[in-house]
């Protein structure tokens, strides 16, 4: 819970000091390429759930696959913001205000889910349940949460941090 309110309370000055934004990139960019390297093709539509007040993650990947990304949050606050974070930096993704227990899920080829993302579980039965079959799906978890679903592939992001990506394929 700590980390959650860090987290937002980081979104939402990072667009006004600099360091932040670099710390912002220099953190997510190994994330995003390791994330990348477990799929087995570039993805051309992504849904990112849990985009947050910076979305640094869908700017990194459109940054790295030039891909059509929609961002939601389930956050007006958050999500205005997002849009603010984005029109600024003159990226163009489109960014919603939905929940992601029951977001429109068909039609992507990859979808993530942020670290923050609550109910976890509810969303994950959410896309596995609903999503085009061969969808890929990136979960961003911390080392303590447990999914009820096992994952076919999981990376660590750095040596001593505590979270991780799993990566499923809707069946």
């Amino acid at each position: 819970m700590m980390i959650k309110t860090l987290t937002h309370s980081l979104e939402a000055i990072s667009g006004k000091i600099l360091w932040i934004d670099r710390f912002h990139l220099a953190y997510y960019t190994p994330i995003i390429k390791n994330e990348l390297a477990l799929l087995d093709h570039l993805p051309s539509r992504i849904l990112f759930i849990g985009g947050g007040a910076a979305p640094y993650s869908p700017w990194l990947l459109y940054s790295k696959t030039r891909a059509d990304i929609t961002v939601i949050d389930n956050c007006k606050l958050r999500k205005i913001h997002g849009e603010n974070f984005l029109t600024k930096r003159n990226i163009n993704l489109n960014m919603l205000c939905h929940d992601g227990t029951s977001v429109n899920v068909d039609g992507y080829d990859l979808i993530v889910v942020a670290k923050q993302v609550n109910p976890k579980c509810r969303v994950l039965n959410h896309i596995l349940s609903n999503a085009d079959a061969g969808t890929d799906v990136l979960v961003r978890i911390n080392k303590t949460e447990q999914l009820t679903h096992s994952p076919i592939k999981t990376i660590k992001h750095r040596k001593r941090q505590t979270s991780q990506t799993y990566r499923y394929i809707v069946t």
